[in-house]
């Protein structure tokens, strides 16, 4: 596994993310929310195109209420933070152990 550390925050990239089922890890910057809060991360898992929404997982909160939405210009502009990046998984390669084929070797 390995990363792109960030990518842009263009809505089409991230849904181009997602249709390939890679989620996004979104690194977000607190500031906006609370001064005191260190920063922590949540993972984009889908969206409405329809809705110009994506969707989310924060794993912060109790479990039930884990998945979130916001509408994407809300989630780039406030939830994510003028500091916040946005990761891309890459999975796969020549070269690269996953879990799977770890213990084959």
């Amino acid at each position: 596994m390995q990363f792109q550390r960030q990518i842009s925050r263009r809505y089409t990239e991230i849904t181009t993310e997602i249709d390939e089922k890679r989620p996004i890890i979104a690194w977000i910057d607190p500031q906006k929310i609370v001064n005191d809060e260190v920063w922590h991360v949540v993972v984009v898992n889908g969206y409405d195109a329809d809705q110009r929404k994506i969707f989310f997982v924060d794993p912060l909160l109790r479990e039930e209420y884990w998945q979130k939405e916001a509408e994407s210009s809300h989630f780039m502009e406030e939830r994510l933070g003028p500091k916040g990046m946005l990761i891309k998984l890459i999975i796969g390669g020549s070269g690269q152990q996953t879990l799977i084929n770890l213990g084959e070797k």
